[in-house]
């Protein structure tokens, strides 16, 4: 079976360039002059570029997008072929190479004979509450318009009148929509290269293209691709740079200072030579179905190329450009007339586009008209369906003192909010540090309660257990359909369990949190198998030891430390601390920003925001922060450990499944970047956070808890740390956070039985270098050796060092732990 991409991102020039090379090849384009020959023999360019000294030309672009297209054709070339994660670029080029061999047939075996084409814009939304728009394929479960599609075409018309069109979308992949009926699913739309992909290039690859085919909008769903919209637009850059003039960005710096003029006149080349690339390749398209598809035409009295799209989209750009390079000159019509599919549309503003109910209209009353001539003049009689009433979403006013702080709309200007938390309960040192993030990163930081709602309503992928072999999207509407979801303290018994299970007076003996350090365990799709027979790689297990020592002896250990380490170690670890306290400014700010996120407060008016959700507002105390201590009795291969383990999740929610039967939700608040995937140290911390109060809740309320969702909420940073190679663009506002896909851990997943061993297992290995520290100038070279020791926090790294130079000295340092007294082993 083929591995498949989780996801796909086209984004570059080059990459355009790269994929459209079978359509530029077929018209005699090999090299950079000869495209930009061929562009100024159709046209002009509509703007001169002042900077073509800078090599900002068009020439100048196209030989850097020909050298790099050339040299991932030569990496794929040298790439071994059965390896994952390789090839990526590829697949997609013989895609289009596919499709040109299949245009080429002649008479019946062309698939476009006899078919009516509807060329639809690349972009789409894929959240209809938020109105986002993305290059997203046509297969995956969130694109709106093929979901349209499948709710209303069946219904309206017979699948034999269905299967005459063909949807073409606008995308550096151009993907061509077939509409099948299927004995076993029903109606569906198909990928017309459907089966040569799956035959040809997904067993090659070894990384398929994912699921092409698709019958409903909620089945799991392998694989998407992406384009970015950039790639095509100018309007938003300009309106962005002219907001953000004096925004810092390195890729817009020249000689030490900004320049925006230059940095939008690079910008606005590249997008015209994504377009004319893009203009070319559907040109050949056209010209190749042309022969094809005029007959059927002309039957249906159509005298133009049907086009669906907003007629003042980077896809209709596309598709007038291509008038300039075909062979055959047909006209092109948007459906709905000159004016597009938007026009006379209710909203000043239809940002729904191609899934605008008015544009949507239009598309079927333009099928509805070949329907009568196809029926012989009979009109369709299905009775066509309501809109669904969509739930409410969250919008969020920048505004007061700190702007950075983003509130939902409507609880500015009522108190307390959390502009009130942060004067109340931050410090000016923490505010600064919190301030400074967003500033640099453009992001905001909100409540809990908001990003509840969200979750509550608004679609994500949910991924099953960790990725392996199995690419399944999940949709997490159908996930918590018909389960109502409540706070914790509404299960019965609920809150006297946790004054039983949360004593803070007990310290814990092993912390949840040790499963995400960055020298943790390393999970492998063998990790559960190898952790049965004592072979399941953990890590560095001195980190976890040296994090058992109480902070103030830690502090007292690295002050003493400092003294013997080099100059480059002493300047890092002050860079990253205060010189004072020796805290990390990372630590520090981490507090502030989950403090801001949960911390109750009497009468905070965002409570009130969870009845969006259908969710009774209570104090956010109920089911954020709450420290519980689980009495652990774990079998390993080495015996059985009993010990305390404490966990602290940032906020946990119940959906009721039946009697006496829920579903967990678990809410982590990380203040790093979003990922498209949750890094595999968050999964294990979050399911050991989830499996602990299962188990809690089984033992003490003998309530079943089924599915465990872990979810991680991020922060949508302007660039990753480090990270300035990537061209980023400036933003406007303070972005809000975001959800990374949420994990599903079904009761059979092996991994819910695994991670208590896990914990147990670090435990042990920690107990005995607690007991015995002499291994651990051993232990500390072989993870050097391996480069665990570059990853490891500043703190452990100098804790490490100096429980390695006592050992090495001979000195005793078992003192500096306070003994686990409540661990104990009972051998087998």
């Amino acid at each position: 079976m083929a591995h498949i991409d989780t996801i796909f991102n086209i984004k570059r020039l080059y990459a355009n360039l790269f994929l459209a090379k079978p359509f530029l090849t077929a018209k005699g384009i090999y090299e950079p002059d000869l495209l930009l020959g061929m562009i100024k023999d159709n046209g002009s360019v509509p703007f001169r570029s002042e900077h073509t000294e800078d090599n900002l030309g068009l020439i100048d672009i196209l030989e850097n997008a020909f050298m790099d297209a050339k040299e991932q054709d030569e990496r794929d070339e040298n790439e071994d072929i059965g390896r994952s994660k390789v090839m990526r670029m590829r697949k997609y080029k013989m895609q289009n190479e596919f499709l040109m061999q299949e245009l080429s047939k002649t008479g019946e075996e062309n698939p476009m004979h006899g078919k009516i084409p509807v060329f639809v814009s690349g972009l789409c939304i894929t959240d209809e509450m938020l109105m986002q728009k993305e290059g997203i394929d046509p297969y995956s479960n969130k694109h709106l318009f093929s979901n349209l599609l499948l709710d209303f075409l069946p219904s309206l018309f017979p699948q034999k009148f269905l299967e005459i069109f063909r949807f073409i979308y606008i995308q550096p992949t151009p993907y061509v929509q077939v509409p099948i009926l299927d004995q076993v699913n029903g109606f569906g739309i198909e990928e017309m290269l459907r089966s040569r992909i799956e035959r040809e290039i997904n067993p090659l690859m070894n990384i398929g293209f994912g699921d092409l085919v698709k019958f409903d909008y909620i089945s799991p769903k392998k694989g998407n691709s992406y384009f970015r919209a950039s790639m095509f637009e100018n309007k938003g850059m300009e309106i962005e740079i002219a907001k953000n003039h004096d925004n810092y960005a390195p890729e817009a710096t020249r000689d030490g200072r900004l320049d925006w003029t230059w940095f939008l006149d690079r910008h606005k080349l590249n997008v015209y030579l994504n377009k004319q690339i893009m203009a070319i390749k559907f040109a050949g398209i056209r010209d190749m179905m042309f022969p094809h598809i005029i007959d059927k035409l002309l039957d249906y009295e159509i005298d133009a190329i049907p086009i669906y799209m907003e007629n003042t989209s980077a896809s209709a750009d596309i598709m007038l450009e291509s008038q300039k390079y075909v062979d055959i000159p047909f006209d092109l019509q948007f459906i709905g007339g000159k004016h597009g599919i938007l026009a006379n549309a209710p909203d000043r503003l239809p940002r729904e586009g191609i899934c605008h109910p008015t544009a949507f209209g239009r598309l079927l009353g333009f099928m509805e008209d070949i329907y009568k001539k196809w029926s012989g003049g009979s009109s369709i009689n299905a009775e066509r369906k309501s809109p669904v009433q969509k739930p409410s979403a969250i919008t969020y006013d920048s505004s007061g003192k700190y702007p950075w702080l983003l509130l939902e709309r409507g609880t500015e200007h009522s108190t307390p909010n959390l502009h009130d938390i942060a004067a109340e309960y931050l410090d000016q040192e923490q505010i600064t540090l919190v301030e400074n993030l967003a500033r640099i990163h453009r992001v905001g930081f909100t409540r809990v309660e908001p990003r509840i709602v969200t979750l509550h309503n608004v679609n994500f992928d949910v991924y099953k257990g960790f990725r392996r072999d199995d690419k399944d999207n999940y949709s997490w509407f159908n996930e918590s359909r018909d389960k109502r979801w409540i706070t914790p303290d509404k299960i019965p018994g609920f809150k006297e369990m946790v004054s039983r299970c949360a004593d803070r007076r007990k310290k814990g003996d092993f912390r949840g949190s040790e499963l995400a350090l960055p020298v943790g365990p390393q999970y492998s799709p063998e990790f559960a198998e190898d952790l049965n027979v004592g072979e399941a790689n953990l890590g560095c297990i001195i980190a976890n030891a040296v994090g058992a020592i109480r902070k103030k002896e830690a502090f007292r250990i690295i002050k003493e430390q400092l003294g013997h380490e080099s100059e480059e170690v002493v300047q890092e670890f002050f860079r990253t601390h205060n010189a004072n306290t020796l805290e990390s400014i990372y630590s520090k700010r981490g507090i502030a920003v989950h403090d801001l996120f949960s911390r109750p407060m009497e009468g905070l008016v965002h409570y009130d925001t969870l009845e969006l959700a259908g969710i009774e507002p209570v104090s956010s105390d109920n089911y954020c922060e709450t420290p519980f201590r689980n009495q652990m009795s774990i079998i390993t291969r080495d015996g059985k450990i009993d010990f305390i383990a404490s966990i602290h999740p940032d906020a946990y929610l119940f959906m009721e499944r039946g009697e006496n039967e829920y579903d967990l939700i678990l809410i982590d608040r990380k203040v790093n970047r979003v990922t498209p995937y949750p890094e595999h140290k968050y999964q294990l911390q979050t399911l050991f956070y989830g499996w602990s109060i299962a188990d809690i809740v089984e033992r003490e309320l003998g309530a079943e808890v089924v599915n465990i969702y872990t979810v991680l909420d991020k922060n949508a940073f302007y660039r990753g740390f480090g990270d300035q190679e990537v061209v980023s663009y400036p933003h406007t506002t303070y972005r809000k956070p975001k959800y990374s896909p949420i994990t599903l851990w079904t009761p059979d997943d092996p991994m819910r039985d695994a991670i208590p061993n896990v914990a147990a297992s670090i435990q042990q290995r920690k107990q005995d270098i607690i007991s015995d520290p002499g291994v651990i100038p051993e232990m500390k070279a072989m993870n050097e050796e391996c480069g665990l020791c570059s990853k490891c926090f500043d703190e452990a790294k100098i804790l490490c060092n100096y429980m390695k130079r006592k050992v090495e000295e001979k000195e005793e340092v078992r003192q500096h732990w306070s003994q686990l007294s409540s661990v104990s082993t009972t051998m087998q």
